[in-house]
Formats: C-alpha cells, sequence, structure tokens
C-alpha cells in the first residue's frame, strides 16, 4: 500500500509537457518580430528600420510580417505600444489615480515624473521612438504622441480643478518638465556628455535630476494651486 502511495505521488509531481501549436507558435512568431524591431531601431536607428533590414535580422520569411500583422507599419506599432511608458510602465498607477477621488497630489505626480526619468535613462528602445517623434513627421508617430496626450489630458482634467485661474501656467510648467526629462534622457544616451555640469549616467547625477524633480513639481504647487 505504501509503494503504491509513493508512485502515486511520483506520478503526480511530473512536469506538465509544454505542448507547441497553431496560437502558441503565431504568438512566439509575433513577440520575435517585435523584438526584432527594437533591435533594429536600436543599432541602426529609425533611417534603418526598414522591412528587409527587420527581416533579415528576425531569420525569419517578411510573410510572417503580413500574416501576423497585416503589414510593416502595424509591426512598428506594435513595438512602440510595447514600449509606451504611459501604457505600460505607469498604466497601473494611472488608472489608480483616474479611480481615485478625483484629486491629484504632488507625491503621485512627482512619482509617475520620477518613474519616467528612470525608465527612459534605462530603455535605449523608448528612447529611440521619442528621439524619432522629434525627427521625423510620420502619421503613425503622430498617433503615438496624440495616444500619449490623451492620457495626459485625464490627468490634466483632474489637476486643473485645484489650478483654477492658473492652468496655463500650471500646463506650461509641466510641459517644460516633461520636455527636461525628455532632452537629458536622450542627450545622455546619444553622446554622454554633462549637462551643464550635471553627468546624470552616473548614480549621483540621476538622483539629482530626481531631487530636482520633487522640488520643481513641489513648486508648481505651491506657486500655482489654490489649494
Amino acid at each position: 500500500m505504501s509503494n503504491m502511495k509513493k508512485d502515486s505521488e511520483k506520478k503526480e509531481s511530473k512536469p506538465r509537457k509544454v505542448y507547441s501549436g497553431p496560437l502558441r507558435d503565431k504568438a512566439r512568431t509575433q513577440d520575435r518580430l517585435i523584438n526584432t524591431v527594437g533591435s533594429v531601431l536600436e543599432k541602426r536607428g529609425y533611417a534603418g528600420l526598414t522591412l528587409a533590414n527587420v527581416g533579415k535580422a528576425s531569420g525569419l520569411d517578411r510573410k510572417n510580417i503580413y500574416n501576423y500583422f497585416g503589414n510593416f507599419e502595424t509591426l512598428i506599432k506594435a513595438y512602440i505600444d510595447k514600449k509606451e511608458f504611459w501604457k505600460v510602465e505607469s498604466k497601473n498607477k494611472i488608472a489608480d489615480i483616474l479611480e481615485s477621488s478625483g484629486t491629484i497630489n504632488k507625491e503621485q505626480i512627482t512619482d509617475l515624473l520620477q518613474d519616467q526619468f528612470v525608465t527612459l535613462m534605462e530603455d535605449p528602445g523608448l528612447q529611440k521612438i521619442i528621439h524619432w517623434e522629434m525627427a521625423e513627421n510620420s502619421e503613425l508617430l503622430r498617433t503615438v504622441a496624440d495616444d500619449r496626450e490623451r492620457v495626459g489630458e485625464e490627468l490634466f482634467n483632474i489637476l486643473e480643478k485645484d489650478f483654477v485661474g492658473n492652468e496655463a501656467k500650471m500646463r506650461s510648467s509641466f510641459a517644460m518638465i516633461l520636455g527636461g526629462i525628455y532632452y537629458l534622457t536622450i542627450h545622455a544616451s546619444s553622446n554622454g556628455s554633462t549637462i551643464c555640469g550635471i553627468d546624470v549616467n552616473t548614480e549621483e547625477g540621476s538622483q539629482i535630476v530626481k531631487e530636482t524633480l520633487d522640488e520643481m513639481i513641489a513648486f508648481v504647487f505651491d506657486k500655482y494651486s489654490k489649494k
């Protein structure tokens, strides 16, 4: 009886086999193509992001791009959506803010923007996307920027309740802060030089920027908020 029990336990402890199939193979191929877009973008820049280069780097037949994404632009959009900060990294935080009591405090905004700074510093692919948006007039990139703006607008609509009469100055302040984050991170990645003597590639420089972000956001709230 004891031996039968042990045999039964051995059988139950065996790992389940993972079988391949059309759906699993499709997902793997899609992921491989999306990741290849990132690799090509980081190595060759947006000028080198072509159908031929992605197909060659992926090691897959180019027909897979059309079979699974319809066209090359949709594949690129899938990669951008995967990297987009407001849709991925901060999605849960933003959802919590929008579903909360209807107010946003300076700690929440500071947390979001400090997270964005860190994410951009650590993600070359996302840096390339932001730089690409600045350098090229593209319907696809405009759509991405507009999607990002819609998320921001939801936050601003809540913020404005506490900045009555100073809405434009509040928005302008955050536009300059966000623009500074973009420039600092892209500049640091592109040539590694200092900006105003600050090297954001170092732990010390990065920490100073995060602390200054905290102080700048606090200033915007203290200066323009009616609360």
